[in-house]
């Protein structure tokens, strides 16, 4: 393709898992258009997506969840074989030629999860600075932890020229008026009503029509504090609803998702404008013969502060799924993980969204550190509880084994000692072999009791015993 047309910026959403256009990334170019200064956004997922269809095909393998088995392979301490090292190789050059011929000041990197993409740059790191001599680096988003070790591994590399760790809406404009240096501190901005919609005009309109869903960032950052996490981000930053549902309607009529996913942290933050939004969605539903779908992240709050009504609304309104993460049946390892929820809350809370027929994915983690084997058979006794007093047809399970986060609040300060494959354990009460065997357990029971498990973690605990297979054979 040529083009004299050049750009301030070229936007780089970096290979990771292909599913759905990140709104981060979209969100960041409207703002810099905004601005007045010319961007473009180039998503090399949906590139490999591209070339796949015309160039490979890898047995028994989806293409678009390609990068995603290499991310996986990566994760779980294998070698990327030749062959990706070769599909690699081929993309690079393609995939630099369109970006260099708009001859960018800068070029953005927004990372997902750079520790899956280590390898990654070791390779494409050479072929960037070779095809863009003269374009500046800039790197940002929900991967990047100042200090953390990705953090530190880029730094090395001495090709980064500029960091940006939190909100890059602000920070990327005095980048292109060039009044920014990387500095030590998460960048925040302070009110979303600011900021224009997404932008993502830069993909094909036909590729956002067969997508699923697309997602809506009506939020930012949490009003809880689970030591557990990995966000840095402190503080609360919400969307006027009137903006959100709007935000939705144009997604809705434009491109037509089968549903809409809310990339918050918690959708019922704010309770009152919550109930906002969920009467916006209501009022719109009502007038199109295709109502909005809708899923997103939902906290367990205290009897105290919760409403029947606003569950009778959430289905009324056509909520599809909504995520809770539960953690535990302990009420000591919930509040260890400064999660304090009551034994009596949840129940309150699953009651009603069962009695009204609202789907729910929760999530447990097993094997938390503190969780002795007391606190994991309360775990078991839950889902017992949710067998006798829920229709389970509602219910879904998702589980995992808890690892320490890097840049949580637990990081190097639990006490907990690791051995020299990393994995780790907690004075006499809990190591692998016992976070192996608690997960077993919990499969086994999740299925004699006929609880639905998330389909993706199906596979799971297969790839937690071929962990534990290596350990044995140490």
């Amino acid at each position: 393709m040529n083009t004299t047309e050049s750009y301030d910026i070229i936007l780089l959403q970096l290979p990771y898992n292909f599913v759905t256009p990140v709104p981060g990334i979209a969100s960041l170019k409207s703002n810099i258009e905004k601005h007045n200064f010319k961007c473009k956004i180039i998503d090399l997922n949906y590139k490999t997506i591209q070339l796949f269809k015309h160039k490979y095909d890898l047995k028994n393998i989806l293409t678009y969840k390609w990068l995603d088995v290499v991310s996986t392979k990566i994760t779980d301490g294998d070698k990327i074989n030749e062959e990706d090292k070769k599909i690699f190789q081929d993309i690079f050059p393609i995939w630099l030629d369109e970006i260099n011929q708009y001859k960018p000041k800068f070029i953005g990197l927004s990372v997902l999860n750079v520790m899956n993409l280590i390898p990654f740059f070791d390779i494409f790191k050479d072929f960037l600075i070779k095809k863009c001599p003269d374009s500046k680096f800039v790197i940002g988003g929900s991967g990047l932890f100042l200090n953390g070790t990705a953090d530190k591994y880029l730094k090395e590399q001495n090709f980064i020229d500029y960091f940006i760790y939190g909100d890059g809406e602000d920070a990327i404009i005095k980048l292109l008026n060039d009044d920014y240096e990387s500095i030590n501190e998460y960048q925040k901005i302070t009110n979303l009503d600011d900021y224009p919609f997404p932008d993502y005009t830069d993909y094909p309109k036909e590729t956002l029509e067969n997508l699923e869903w697309l997602s809506v960032i009506s939020s930012r950052g949490c009003v809880r504090s689970c030591n557990f996490c990995w966000r840095k981000y402190k503080g609360f930053n919400i969307k006027n609803p009137d903006l959100v549902i709007q935000e939705m309607i144009e997604i809705h009529e434009k491109y037509k998702p089968t549903k809409i996913i809310f990339d918050d942290s918690l959708i019922n933050a704010d309770r009152l404008k919550l109930n906002c939004l969920l009467d916006n969605i209501i009022n719109y539903n009502k007038t199109i013969d295709n109502p909005i779908l809708w899923n997103g992240n939902f906290a367990c709050l205290p009897v105290k502060d919760s409403d029947v009504v606003l569950y009778k609304k959430i289905k009324e309104s056509n909520n599809e799924m909504l995520f809770i993460g539960i953690e535990s049946g302990s009420e000591k390892v919930r509040r260890d993980m400064h999660k304090p929820l009551k034994d009596y809350d949840k129940y309150f809370m699953l009651s009603n969204l069962n009695k009204n027929k609202i789907n729910v994915v929760m999530g447990i983690i097993i094997g938390y550190y503190s969780e002795t084997e007391e606190d994991f058979q309360e775990t078991l006794n839950f889902f017992k509880w949710c067998k006798n007093n829920l229709d389970t047809q509602h219910l879904t399970i998702t589980f995992s084994i808890f690892s320490i986060t890097e840049n949580s609040l637990l990081w190097k300060t639990a006490g907990i000692n690791y051995d020299k494959n990393n994995q780790w354990e907690y004075k006499n009460i809990n190591n692998f072999p016992i976070r192996y065997k608690r997960l077993k357990e919990t499969i086994e029971l999740s299925n004699s009791l006929g609880i639905n498990i998330l389909t993706p973690h199906k596979d799971y605990f297969s790839k937690v015993n071929k962990q534990y297979q290596k350990k044995l054979n140490e």
